[in-house]
This record gives structure tokens, sequence and C-alpha cells, in this order.
């Protein structure tokens, strides 16, 4: 994947922890 999809998808599993959504963010791990 190229750094910057790489970039958005993390901040996006941040964003989702700090949501509480962890159980989707465990899904996609």
């Amino acid at each position: 994947l190229p750094i910057v999809v790489a970039n958005m998808s993390e901040k996006g599993n941040l964003l989702k922890i700090i949501n509480g959504d962890t159980s989707k963010c465990s899904i996609v791990k």
C-alpha cells in the first residue's frame, strides 16, 4: 500500500480507538 494510504488507515484506527470502537479495530487486525 502507498505510504499515504497506510497513514490514513492508521489515523482512522486511532480515531476508532478514541471513539471507543475497539471491536471494529480488533476485527480489522
